[in-house]
């Protein structure tokens, strides 16, 4: 009304005012402009706050349809036991971030974190995870069971899971009978399918570690996994992937889980085939030990030797490490391959030595897992003792995030493998984090460029000047320089230019197992198809 009085006065201004035509004209034409900015503004504002109230009202369906379990999943116990948690955590604060019971986070806060991940996804770390463990039978038909009873199954199964899990995971009770795990970005790796499948395997069993006999028997264990951005780019997308993947593990049996993606949930099963044919394979002795010559330019002459191990595979043929070095990290079989490639070497250097057929120290890849166990240094001084070997015989190729770790531990073990003699290098450099304090403050001997600096280094101009510049580098420190992958003369003769002595490659020979490592000696003259000045 008042809008329409304004439109009155200025008519009415305008009629008794002196006839100006062109200030008229110009005065209504501005009025009129104002007008439809106006309306467009309402008309604009109206279809924003629809659509965002439609959007709203759509993730809260889909909020609805993941919090709750599956109606025709559910026994009717089990529905009317959810719907007397949602009543109670309706009735709490909308700012509660822990469940009054297991003292978790709550779906809210769950939520908040899972859009907090995905707003700070990034190149580097873009994704991360999302499992839902359900306990099917938690509130089976049994109505008989008193809720203190369930009440203290619930207590002691949140409990079971804060004690498996460490504080960089993110644990919320989603539902009644429901718990969430978030999976941070810096904690997903390449291999993120095998991280989260033995995650998996540890939260399976808790109900076998309950108190109550009763709840032991009912308990049914079911996880379901969603990545993101794989299975949805928004919470309530992930959220009911995870809740669609719970749902088939049930219909697969008791404690079993499935991947929201089902060609992630493929290759997870091709792993774990893997893992269990590798266990097998180092039982019966089907992991063998292969040498690559290492070649002196300025000699012409092998001076040792890298230990690369080989996996003759009755179903898959011959596997090089790069195969199943992968499933071997995860699930700690690299242990055991160390261990293995160490032993082996020791007894065939005793018979080099007893053979006079001995050239150099024989190099090792030494994983960070296996560094990390406590008897490391122990088992590798027994084996020496065991061949009358020494430790200066043997170089340890040791990657960067083992010299990264800041404790006393590593430092110590660093000091102590140095004083016993090895020759430490470190692998891969130049494509690390590697700081001039740590190279001049580690008990280094040697660094083996990054391959990825030798290939094509004939061809890029840029990538010369950095290897020549790591070299010199090197050389500086006192450090001696090891250059692999070579694949042609060309890359040879620009390395001994740049200084770097020690060569492997193709080039000169492929890896080759034991029983022609006297052959190679005889012919190691011939190595070179061209002399390089």
């Amino acid at each position: 009304m008042s809008m329409l009085s304004g439109l009155s006065t200025a008519s009415l201004f305008f009629a008794l005012a002196p006839v100006d035509h062109a200030s008229t004209l110009l005065g209504l034409l501005g009025l009129a402009a104002v007008l439809l900015l106006l309306v467009a503004f309402i008309v604009v504002y109206s279809k924003k706050l629809n659509h965002s109230n439609n959007l709203l009202i759509a993730q809260q369906k889909i909020l609805d349809s993941v919090i709750q379990p599956t109606e025709d999943c559910l026994t009717p116990h089990e529905q009317s036991s959810n719907t007397t948690f949602q009543f109670e955590q309706a009735n709490a604060t909308t700012l509660q971030i822990r469940d009054n019971q297991t003292k978790l986070f709550t779906p809210e806060l769950l939520l908040e974190y899972l859009q907090s991940f995905i707003n700070f996804s990034n190149e580097r770390q873009p994704k991360f995870a999302l499992l839902m463990l359900k306990f099917s039978q938690l509130f089976a038909s049994d109505s008989a069971k008193p809720l203190t009873l369930l009440a203290n199954v619930i207590e002691q199964l949140s409990t079971q899971l804060t004690a498996t899990l460490d504080q960089n995971y993110i644990i919320a009770r989603y539902n009644a009978d429901t718990f969430a795990i978030v999976v941070p970005p810096h904690m997903c790796n390449a291999q993120l399918e095998i991280a989260l499948n033995r995650l998996a395997h540890r939260l399976l069993p808790l109900p076998e570690h309950l108190n109550i006999a009763d709840a032991k028997v009912a308990l049914q264990s079911l996880i379901g996994i969603s990545i993101y951005p794989l299975d949805g780019c928004t919470p309530p997308e992930l959220i009911f992937a995870a809740q669609r993947a719970v749902q088939r593990a049930a219909k697969m049996g008791n404690n079993n889980l499935q991947f929201a993606d089902t060609a992630l949930q493929q290759r997870v099963f091709e792993y774990q085939i893997l893992e269990t044919e590798l266990d097998k394979a180092l039982r019966q002795n089907e992991v063998d030990v292969y040498y690559q010559p290492r070649i002196s330019i300025g000699s012409n002459r092998v001076v040792g030797y890298e230990a690369l191990l080989r996996w003759h595979s009755p179903k898959r043929g011959v596997l090089l490490p790069k195969q199943f070095l992968n499933v071997a990290d995860e699930t700690g079989l690299v242990i055991r391959l160390d261990q293995l490639a160490f032993k082996t070497c020791c007894a065939q250097l005793q018979q080099w030595q007893y053979t006079g057929t001995n050239r150099g120290r024989i190099s090792l890849n030494i994983a960070s897992l296996s560094f990390t166990q406590t008897d490391f240094v122990f088992y590798l001084t027994q084996q020496l003792e065991h061949h009358a070997l020494d430790a200066a015989q043997f170089e340890l190729e040791l990657h960067e995030d083992i010299l990264l770790q800041p404790d006393a531990v590593t430092t110590n073990k660093l000091k102590q493998l140095a004083e016993l003699g090895f020759h430490l290098t470190l692998d891969n450099f130049g494509v690390g984090v590697s700081s001039l304090s740590m190279l001049r403050n580690t008990p280094l001997h040697s660094i083996k460029i990054a391959a990825s600096y030798i290939k094509h280094i004939e061809h890029n101009e840029q990538q010369r000047n950095i290897t020549a510049s790591l070299i010199r580098l090197a050389s500086y420190l006192q450090l001696d320089v090891i250059a692999t992958g070579i694949e042609n003369e060309m890359q040879a003769y620009l390395l001994h230019v740049m200084g770097c002595d020690i060569l492997q490659g193709h080039l000169f020979s492929q890896a080759l197992p034991s029983t022609e490592i006297p052959d190679l000696l005889a012919r190691e003259n011939r190595l070179l198809r061209k002399e390089v000045s």
